[in-house]
């Protein structure tokens, strides 16, 4: 992960669908210097582009729109340590 806010992002995130909102809310609180929402929808929605994070409705509509793990992410993050 080479953005800022993607470790951020992946940390409220899961494999369940939660509101697009709780997720910028819950980011932007856990950043100093104040709320960052746009920069934060905007890095969400690129991640939805790269495949990274699957999303339902309108992305633009924080309160109306869902965003989970990819499954191909959420299964990488599942997977026990193998040496």
């Amino acid at each position: 992960m080479d953005h800022a806010w993607d470790d951020l992002i992946f940390s409220e995130t899961c494999e369940h669908w939660l509101k697009v909102a709780r997720i910028i809310g819950r980011v932007s609180d856990r950043v100093p210097n104040g709320p960052h929402f746009e920069e934060i929808a905007a890095r969400i929605q690129a991640l939805v582009n790269e495949g990274k994070l699957e999303a339902k409705g309108d992305l633009s509509r924080w309160l109306y729109s869902e965003i989970c793990l990819a499954q191909s992410s959420a299964s990488a993050r599942a997977a026990p340590f193998e040496e």
